[in-house]
């Protein structure tokens, strides 16, 4: 958070893999793409976003901003890498 507090949150990452990127993700990550290329992306987005807010902006209305922006930063990283992050969903703050 903002003030240097850790949190701990649970997160559900809504994505999905474009079709004509399967091969190529196989190929390159395996079958553990997820632990190998989705969960650094978003451990990093989570930080770098989370440092932004307070942690009381966390069950505020702010949550959906939150949210959104995490899910902003991962599309940046991983659009190009055949990954569509739809929705980034924090709950159990």
């Amino acid at each position: 958070s903002k003030e240097g507090l850790s949190i701990a949150s649970d997160i559900s990452i809504l994505y999905r893999v474009k079709a004509d990127q399967v091969p190529n993700i196989l190929q390159t990550t395996g079958r553990d793409y997820e632990n190998i290329m989705i969960l650094p992306v978003f451990r990093s987005a989570a930080a770098d976003v989370g440092a932004r807010y307070f942690a009381k902006d966390m069950h505020s209305a702010e949550r959906a901003v939150i949210e959104k922006a995490i899910q902003a930063q991962m599309n940046e990283v991983l659009a190009a890498r055949g990954f569509d992050i739809e929705n980034v969903l924090l709950k159990n703050i």
